[in-house]
């Protein structure tokens, strides 16, 4: 430091308690802050000291640096000063709504890291990718007609609860992105996303209203796509196709989906970038996040170990769906099984034996009594979470995007907190039905890295996914493709 940047400060105590208590303040909810370092010693007695929310992780050897990089990773928030190591694990970390704290040595010194900082978005406000949203987005543009695909325009109809639509709006945008088609979605669904969960600077389509008087459509596009013929209505993706080999010659066109748009050979391809475009509120992650901290606060105090602490256990999301999807299950599913609490426990019983370290599991679902007597019950390492309004699913989806790993059986609501918590080393374990019964959640499972599809006895079916762009089918019928 001293020959890199001579009239730079080197970082004090001072730096680092004061960016733990800015943090503290900036964010209104209890932190708990795992430091790793070259110096142990004296991190210690200078970072550590007397501080209660303080914990001394990793090990110092520099030879092995591979769990303190593992640490600062599983994070939500970063805190270094310098140093490549120190980026490598901000860079690890980094997510929606996570803050990095970098040190600037003042006096006209400016290192490589504080360039990341001065660039890249933090929580506090519009991020530089918001302003793109519009100004460099063609799709808030008028289309021009006659311009082939950039003359069609896409939408949904869309149904159900959070869930469905976060899948249906994912499916329309990235239809649109994959061919060059317009994007667009009613007024009330995107304020449905936005109102129950989601952060509306990251939300990069226009909606159907929006687009309709900019471009002095006087109401054409509402009733393109409420009048079925006034716009072409596919029931399958075959139909898409077949409709994208003769895009207009002029004027416009209008498209809309009426089939399910959770298309997993779409879908699956995509499936981490896809975590952008759907951002959580802030009020929402931070709810989330100091319910996980009274979790692991009573979790802990259940243990009375003093060797454990909040570094030595991850936590599980778990979902349960029952309420009207039950009967729902036995119209599109006939043969299959309901998940009962066997499968729950299963699945917890191989995270734990996988992972070979304490883990805590947060239950949310529709069913709190059910889910309270049948998946809680006696268990000392299982916690009912969030509230079970389905009218206000933001929190429970928050809580499930803040784990580490998830378990859940079938919907789309399950399936989203999945696709907000996955992440590098995450498990994710889905619910086979069995009976020759495939689900969607199947065959997203059956393709991604680290999720597994597990049996009501705890059998679990394809072993080592790979994310491509195969279908999914069912090891019944695919004999020989499973293991253990």
């Amino acid at each position: 430091m001293n020959v890199a940047f001579p009239v730079g400060k080197v970082a004090t105590p001072n730096f680092f308690h004061t960016a733990m208590d800015w943090l503290i303040k900036e964010l209104g909810t209890p932190l708990a802050f795992v430091v790793v370092s070259d110096d142990r010693n004296w991190t210690k007695a200078n970072i550590v000291a007397d501080r209660k929310d303080v914990y001394l992780g990793g090990n110092e050897d520099i030879s092995n640096p591979g769990a303190d990089l593992a640490i600062l990773t599983t994070c939500n928030h970063t805190i270094f000063a310098y140093g490549t190591f120190g980026l490598t694990g901000a860079f690890l970390a980094s997510r929606p709504c996570g803050y990095t704290i970098v040190f600037d040595p003042e006096n006209g010194t400016v290192t490589k890291e504080m360039e990341f900082a001065s660039n890249l978005p933090d929580s506090a406000g519009p991020t530089p990718r918001s302003f793109d949203i519009r100004e460099n987005n063609p799709w808030w543009t008028c289309p021009e007609p006659g311009k082939g695909r950039q003359s069609v325009i896409i939408s949904a109809l869309v149904d159900g609860r959070l869930g469905n639509v976060v899948w249906s709006y994912l499916s329309v945008l990235l239809t649109a992105q994959i061919y060059g088609l317009r994007p667009v979605l009613h007024n009330s669904t995107i304020g449905f996303l936005v109102r129950d969960a989601f952060d509306i600077d990251h939300i990069r389509m226009p909606t159907l209203e929006w687009l309709d008087q900019k471009c002095n459509m006087s109401g054409w596009l509402d009733r393109a796509v409420r009048n079925g013929s006034l716009c072409k209505t596919f029931y399958s993706r075959r139909e898409l196709h077949q409709a994208l080999e003769k895009p207009p010659e002029k004027g416009l066109e209008m498209y809309r989906y009426s089939y399910f748009v959770t298309t997993t050979e779409m879908l699956v391809p995509y499936f981490y970038e896809m975590k952008k475009e759907l951002v959580l509120q802030k009020e929402k992650m931070i709810l989330a996040q100091k319910h996980l901290h009274d979790v692991s606060t009573s979790f802990l105090q259940q243990l009375n170990d003093k060797n454990i602490s909040t570094t030595d256990f991850e936590f599980v999301g778990v979902h349960v769906r029952r309420t009207d999807f039950l009967k729902h299950m036995d119209v599109i599913f006939p043969l299959g099984k309901v998940a009962t609490p066997k499968f729950f426990h299963a699945a917890m019983e191989w995270l734990l034996k996988e992972l070979s370290k304490p883990l805590v599991f947060v239950v949310v679902s529709d069913d709190r009594n059910w889910t309270q007597a049948n998946i809680v019950a006696e268990r000392k390492d299982v916690y009912l979470g969030g509230n079970g309004d389905i009218s206000n699913p933001g929190v429970d989806l928050a809580i499930l995007a803040s784990c580490n790993h998830t378990i859940f059986a079938y919907g789309t609501f399950g399936l989203t907190g999945a696709f907000l918590a996955s992440r590098p080393g995450g498990y994710a374990i889905v619910f086979d039905p069995e009976n020759r019964t495939a689900t969607k959640e199947m065959e997203f499972a059956a393709n991604l890295p680290g999720w597994r599809i597990m049996t009501e006895d705890g059998n679990l079916t394809y072993r080592e996914n790979t994310v491509d762009y195969r279908y999914y089918l069912h090891p019944i019928i695919q004999v020989g493709k499973n293991t253990r």
